[in-house]
């Protein structure tokens, strides 16, 4: 579908930006999830996520800070690049990046999570 690879580019162009942008505030401690997303998501201490949607994985990597693992997906390449390695930057263990379109996700992982 011509939007879906038009949506893709688009990001793809703001990604190493994005990519500076979280860097800077995640080495100063000052990027946190929303108090409402917080609150959605209660205490994930020893729990597994999967991020949809994760674009250069700054809250992915926020939530690997307390979760056991989070997987992050993201439709563009470009994100899925800077996500690997904005969490090498900070020496994540415990986060993983998949390059792929959510509707066909199912097609190429089969993880099981307790929080999606």
């Amino acid at each position: 579908m011509i939007e879906i690879e038009s949506n893709k580019q688009a990001w793809g162009k703001i990604s190493e930006e994005h990519y500076h942008h979280f860097k800077a505030l995640l080495s100063d401690d000052n990027l946190h999830l929303n108090h409402y997303i917080q609150e959605e998501l209660g205490d994930i201490s020893g729990k597994e996520i999967i991020h949809l949607q994760c674009n250069t994985g700054a809250d992915t990597l926020i939530l690997a800070k307390t979760a056991k693992s989070v997987v992050g997906v993201d439709l563009v390449p470009d994100n899925i690049f800077f996500a690997n390695k904005l969490a090498g930057d900070f020496n994540f263990k415990n986060v993983k990046f998949i390059e792929a379109d959510i509707m066909n996700l199912s097609k190429i992982h089969d993880g099981k999570y307790d929080i999606v």
